[in-house]
C-alpha cells in the first residue's frame, strides 16, 4: 500500500481484520476479510497509519531511510509503534490518533494540528 510515495505492507492488519470479522470461505475472496456493513469500520481503521502504530512506524522508517538517521524519524517511529485502534475503542470514548507518515503533523493531547510540522521538525 503506497501513501505519499511511501510503501507499507498491511498484511498483519488484514489478517487481524479477518480474525475479528471472519474471512471468505470460497470464491475469488477466499481467505480475505469479510467486509459487510458491520465490519467496514474495522476495515477502514486497520490499514491506516494514524490508527495502526505498526504501519506508522514502518512508514516513518522508510522516510528516515530517505532523509537520514539524524532526522529524528527513527525515534518518532519508535514512539508510535503501539497497539492498533479498533472500532470498539471508538465506541467507548474518543480516541486520539497517532502521528503517521500519511500526514504532515504529529498530533498530541497538548498540541493542535499544524501542517508540515513533521517536515520542519524532522528536516
Amino acid at each position: 500500500m503506497t501513501v505519499k510515495g511511501v510503501t507499507v505492507t498491511p498484511g498483519p492488519e488484514a489478517g487481524r481484520v479477518a480474525t475479528r470479522c471472519g474471512a471468505a470461505t470460497r470464491g475469488a475472496a477466499l481467505g480475505r476479510p469479510l467486509l459487510d456493513a458491520d465490519n467496514m469500520c474495522e476495515a477502514i481503521l486497520a490499514p491506516s497509519g494514524t490508527t495502526t502504530g505498526r504501519l506508522a512506524a514502518e512508514g516513518f522508517g522508510h522516510r528516515a531511510d530517505r532523509v537520514g538517521s539524524g532526522s529524528g524519524l527513527p525515534e518518532l517511529a519508535a514512539s508510535v509503534a503501539e497497539r492498533p485502534v479498533v472500532f470498539s475503542d471508538t465506541q467507548e470514548r474518543p480516541v486520539q490518533v497517532g502521528a503517521s507518515f500519511e500526514w504532515s503533523d504529529k498530533e498530541a493531547p497538548d498540541r493542535r494540528y499544524s501542517p508540515f510540522s513533521i517536515d520542519t521538525e524532522h528536516n
